[in-house]
């Protein structure tokens, strides 16, 4: 498969998933695991894209609103939403998507590099489409999308 920027491995595997009716795709490399969606600390002067700390299994998670992060005009959350908890760097953040679709490859024909507008390249690993939905699927580049959150912040134990 070709991407704006040269050759994306066939062989390579993606996490499909949904946010707000459209289906994406992220390297399964960078997927720790996927789990329910919980209350989130907020933290004061936070990005509007950056939900807060979740904790899981005594672990404090920064969580990312994929969709707002994107620039998605996302009202409210789905009924059952899910968080991919990636792993980038030695450290963990979680991104909250809709639902998550399937594992596979991205194999499939490519639309032409034209149909990016280059503001959107940053994010944007590839466009293929989707030979089941015939449709577009956009791959995104989660270094890329994570670079802003601080990813640095200590990743405490929780007392609780």
């Amino acid at each position: 498969m070709k991407s704006l920027h040269g050759e994306l491995s066939d062989s390579k595997r993606y996490l499909f998933f949904f946010l707000e009716g459209e289906r994406f795709g992220m390297d399964i490399s960078f997927v720790q695991e996927i789990v329910r969606f919980q209350n989130c600390i907020p933290l004061p002067k936070a990005p509007d894209y950056f939900l807060g700390m979740m904790n899981l299994r005594g672990k404090n998670i920064p969580i990312l609103h994929l969709a707002k992060r994107l620039g998605f005009s996302h009202e409210a959350l789905h009924d059952h939403p899910v968080v991919i908890l990636a792993k980038l760097q030695g450290k963990e953040a979680g991104l909250l998507v809709d639902r998550v679709d399937e594992v596979g490859g991205a194999g499939e024909e490519i639309l032409s590099q034209g149909t990016i507008h280059s503001l959107c390249e940053t994010f944007t690993q590839g466009i293929a489409k989707d030979q089941h939905l015939q449709k577009a699927v956009i791959l995104l580049k989660i270094e890329a999308l994570l670079k802003d959150l601080a990813l640095d912040t200590k990743q405490t134990t929780s007392p609780l």
